[in-house]
């Protein structure tokens, strides 16, 4: 057997690991790239709702906590949403709108202070959830059939199934401790075009300032070679160009810090990077998927930001798949196409989209244009096949076969999911595998086969 050059097999080793993970977000703003509140649902509107000594649950994706009633050096943690506070004092005499609390309940680190402060603004009597989104899709990732599809939501008052619009492969974390991706229901709580991480290890795929782009059609490895990497202090700086992509949605709440974004490699790549992930050889000599996060091709990405709004579900399962009507009636084989441009506008923000339509609509001049392309919308539901832990065999399920990525057991998995009605019946999560996302939901009741149609 031909063994695999050494800087092949480096570049394979270092893939997308540490791109990733609580190791690498930022902990003063848990990993966005500012501190933000996001308002998640009905909250407290005036002082005088706020009784001393109730206990709220927090609406927001990240709240700030503070040890005095200002605005300043004096963030001591962030809590998330719903999380578990009481209030000790509304006092009309704090501040802006800041009221004095105790913690009740929590997965995150505070600081020792001696008082703590939230605004009240961010205070609910009731839990926040998926189940108050009222838009048109919602995304799933099947973590255990590497299979993100997007459903829409035909019937808004839940009195009929959903009906899937999008399939396809993904990577997911690497089965490992602290690398596994975690399951849950989140949201999207922001899109970052070009997104790099904080540590400036994997520098964004595309940025004015940097060197070109490796040519397209080149191969993983040119994703890491030290002349496309952006220079400081006189040398070239990362270890990966490009690794998040073209777009990254990042979520909320209890992220970890595990996106969904992009890859390295042009749109015309396709599906070609996340492939190989699932061959042979880097399976054998490496560990190729990530701290966590979910990978998708640039064209999915990219269409995935074109149509989901920050705010739409994202809900993370381990399930065992099968259809609700093996028929699929309502159902074509025959993919949609979406032509897109990808523009230079827009590095590291909310940039610009790429629907070509629009593109050309917003007046732009030929040289902001970096790819021009046709992304096939596969809409054809197809469930992937489960085959218990005790079974599927440690390396066939690293190359994705089996549907059963973490191997977990066939006693061990509950329920089932539907992928072409995107409903679950009977599923909760298999037990080993972490979990955030929106705290006492595991899912979002829409999806809940027993209560669609009540």
């Amino acid at each position: 057997m031909q063994v695999l050059p050494k800087i092949m097999l480096a570049g394979l080793a270092v893939s997308m690991l540490a791109s990733c993970g609580p190791n690498h977000q930022n902990n003063q703003n848990a990993g966005l790239d500012t501190p933000v509140e996001i308002l998640m649902g009905a909250s407290l509107s005036s002082r005088e709702e706020v009784i001393d000594g109730q206990v709220y649950f927090i609406s927001a994706n990240i709240l700030r906590v503070r040890s005095s009633d200002e605005v300043g050096n004096n963030i001591v943690g962030n809590l998330a949403a719903n999380d578990k506070v009481r209030v000790v004092n509304a006092g009309e005499n704090f501040r802006d709108k800041f009221v004095q609390i105790e913690v009740v309940s929590t997965r995150a680190t505070i600081e020792t202070a001696a008082r703590y402060f939230v605004s009240f603004e961010f205070l609910s009597k009731t839990q926040v959830s998926n189940d108050r989104f009222k838009g048109t899709y919602f995304m799933v990732q099947n973590v255990a059939s590497e299979k993100l599809r997007v459903y829409e939501r035909i019937c808004a008052d839940n009195s009929c199934p959903h009906k899937m619009v999008l399939e396809t492969t993904v990577v997911v974390g690497e089965d490992t401790p602290g690398e596994a991706t975690n399951l849950g229901s989140y949201q999207i709580s922001a899109w970052r075009k070009f997104y790099q991480d904080h540590a400036k290890k994997y520098p964004s795929w595309y940025d004015p300032t940097f060197p070109e782009l490796p040519p397209p059609g080149r191969g993983f490895t040119s994703w890491l070679m030290k002349k496309y990497m952006p220079v400081v202090n006189g040398k070239p700086a990362g270890e990966m160009r490009g690794a998040f992509g073209w777009y990254t949605a990042l979520v909320e709440p209890n992220h970890n810090a595990q996106w969904t974004h992009g890859t390295v490699g042009w749109g015309a790549d396709k599906q070609r990077f996340i492939d190989k992930t699932k061959r042979v050889l880097p399976n054998i000599f490496t560990s190729p998927r990530s701290h966590g996060c979910t990978r998708t091709d640039n064209e999915t990405i990219a269409y995935l930001r074109q149509i989901l709004p920050v705010g739409t579900p994202l809900v993370k399962i381990y399930a065992i798949e099968d259809l609700s009507d093996p028929r699929l009636t309502g159902y074509t084989p025959i993919p949609k196409q979406w032509d897109y441009i990808m523009t230079t506008r827009g590095v590291r923000v909310d940039g610009q989209k790429a629907d070509r339509a629009e593109v050309l609509a917003s007046g732009i001049s030929r040289n902001e244009i970096i790819e021009e392309g046709s992304y096939t919308i596969n809409q054809w539901p197809q469930a992937v096949k489960f085959v218990g832990g005790e079974d599927v065999g440690n390396f066939r399920r690293k190359l994705g076969k089996g549907g059963n990525v973490y191997g977990v057991t066939a006693r061990e998995m509950s329920g089932v999911f539907y992928v072409d009605t995107g409903l679950l019946l009977n599923y909760n999560h298999p037990p080993g595998i972490g979990v955030g996302g929106f705290t006492g939901e595991v899912t979002p009741a829409f999806m809940d086969a027993t209560k669609i149609g009540q």
